[in-house]
């Protein structure tokens, strides 16, 4: 089980003034959705944080659409529920081809690499990936840390 964790901040990544803290629920959503694959749990509470300015966009909220996926029509997909979102981004990235290349590296990898990240960002936010890639690696990194640090603590 995944505990609920505060992450740092991606712009700084230092500092306790700079934790953030993203719904406690998103761990268990995240560690249901990913189970039986090789998408890190960690990894999409960490794109969540990063599209969903840690949980408190309007639309993100509204929509139950953490992620900011699109619909087909174009719009903001909404779903029935944040556990359909979650559900529906790990589905995406374990099955998809076009993150056929990050896949490989997370089945590798004890961790998220920067190069997976980049990789990942290339498919979902092309326009701005150097920039998407560094802060969804810094948030993973921030909430893997966290996590070690109170499993290793109790």
């Amino acid at each position: 089980m995944v505990l609920a964790a505060l992450a740092l901040c991606a712009v700084t990544g230092k500092g306790t003034e700079n934790m953030r803290e993203y719904p406690t629920e998103w761990d268990g959503l995240a560690a249901s959705a990913t189970r039986g694959t090789d998408v890190p749990a960690n990894l999409l509470i960490a794109i969540a944080c990063h599209e969903s300015a840690w949980g408190t966009a309007p639309n993100a909220i509204e929509c139950c659409n953490p992620f900011g996926m699109m619909a087909r029509s174009g719009g903001l997909q909404v779903f029935d529920s944040e556990t359909s979102a979650f559900a529906r981004a790990a589905y995406l990235l374990n099955s998809h081809d076009l993150y056929a290349q990050p896949r490989s590296v997370f089945a590798s990898e004890e961790s998220m690499t920067l190069l997976a990240a980049r990789a990942l960002a290339h498919v979902w936010c092309p326009d701005d990936a150097h920039n998407w890639a560094r802060s969804v690696h810094s948030i993973f990194h921030a909430i893997e840390a966290r996590h070690e640090n109170m499993i290793g603590g109790s």
